[in-house]
């Protein structure tokens, strides 16, 4: 009889966390070093006038000046901060935009692009370093647990109860297709014959057989799951305690930052089933802005929350914080925010036809959204300069 496959995760998380360490603030997230480098990579984003100067230059003034207000506070209060990833999506911003025509657009009537920075502060270097090591600690409890997993099930395999119930199943496998080939032709005549007391006894006897093969089947299942439940409830276990303590050493140790530079969308940061953002439960005062608002998770924590998605934010934090400055629509019906500059994007013509009083490369709206434990991101929110913040818009 087969085994049972030892679970996909438990190698997936043996394999993860068997990796060296990929940058100083691992197990924190890392930086994005492709977006990064794709980001300031000018010569090939300027490539067919796909972006233009003015607005690498307008992006690069952006990730200097949030750089810039963000070290300042982190020195204040002995925290680190490093950049994990810039966007550089160059292409137009609505799909009625042809890249043809986009790059036929000249400064004066381009309408701004998105673009977004995340930051991450370490507001506790002290629980990064026991995050570290209890790390280090766990990546060898389990392996020892993957270890025992695959000697225990090897131990199923040699069990001589379960051999015997594997060769019972196989005999009366065995005796099932001897007596069918014994039976066949007075079965068929049987049946030709329409003999209804030869065709009951036929299947009566193969029932018989098929009954003590279903027997040792379950029995050997039955066995194997039985030898093989406590070493998979320990890795169950294990990843229980993992996701429990990433929880707690990331809510400690950590507050994404990320700053969305003239956003065509703003979300809350997660949704119901259907899409729509959550409802921030709290609003609270930052000077110049126009909304803040935060919302608190109330799904616990998996293995993969503080990942990063492909937005690099986190997939499932504590918590997050919105705050926007400039000029914003009324939420939409999935409760989303879009700036009052897209009001009369609805054709090419809208968009791309005629100068712009504000140009492409000014911050017209900003939206800055700090993910991970409410209290570290109250902490955080009351050490930044908003004021400064604020009077970058306009500019």
């Amino acid at each position: 009889m087969q085994l049972k496959l030892i679970p996909f995760l438990l190698f997936l998380t043996v394999k993860c966390i068997a990796q060296d360490l990929p940058c100083t603030y691992f197990p924190a997230p890392c930086p994005n070093e492709t977006d990064l480098s794709r980001a300031n990579d000018w010569t090939d984003r300027m490539k067919d006038n796909i972006a233009l100067e003015q607005e690498l230059k307008f992006e690069k003034k952006m990730s200097q000046e949030t750089n810039r207000i963000l070290q300042s506070m982190a020195k204040l209060n002995n925290w680190q901060l490093y950049e994990v990833s810039e966007s550089a999506y160059d292409g137009p911003p609505f799909i009625f935009i042809s890249y043809d025509d986009w790059e036929k657009t000249p400064y004066e009537k381009r309408p701004p692009r998105s673009y977004n920075i995340t930051y991450l502060i370490v507001v506790n270097n002290d629980s990064l370093i026991a995050w570290r090591n209890w790390f280090a600690d766990f990546k060898i409890k389990m392996q020892n647990g993957a270890d025992d997993y695959i000697n225990q099930m090897k131990s199923v395999d040699q069990n001589p109860l379960l051999k015997t119930y594997s060769d019972s199943a196989n005999y009366y496998a065995q005796q099932m297709a001897n007596y069918i080939q014994n039976h066949q032709q007075q079965y068929m005549q049987d049946l030709q014959a329409d003999n209804k007391k030869g065709i009951q006894n036929y299947e009566s006897g193969l029932k018989k057989i098929q009954n003590k093969q279903d027997l040792y089947i379950k029995k050997s299942n039955d066995l194997q799951e039985k030898l093989s439940a406590d070493p998979g409830q320990s890795i169950k276990n294990l990843q229980t305690e993992q996701a429990n303590q990433i929880a707690a050493f990331a809510g400690s140790s950590l507050v994404l930052v990320r700053f969305l530079i003239n956003p065509y969308i703003v979300k809350s940061g997660l949704e119901d089933g259907d899409q729509h953002s959550l409802l921030p439960q709290y609003s609270f005062k930052v000077p110049g802005a126009s909304y803040a608002g935060l919302l608190i998770n109330k799904t616990l924590p998996d293995l993969n929350s503080y990942k990063l998605n492909s937005d690099e934010v986190f997939n499932n934090p504590a918590s997050i914080a919105t705050i926007m400055f400039g000029s914003f629509q009324p939420k939409d019906g999935y409760n989303n925010y879009r700036p009052s500059f897209e009001k009369s994007f609805n054709n090419k013509i809208a968009v791309i036809g005629s100068a712009r009083q504000l140009k492409c490369d000014v911050l017209q709206n900003l939206a800055v959204q700090l993910e991970g434990r409410p209290d570290k991101i109250n902490a955080v929110i009351s050490k930044i300069n908003w004021s400064e913040i604020n009077s970058m818009i306009g500019k």
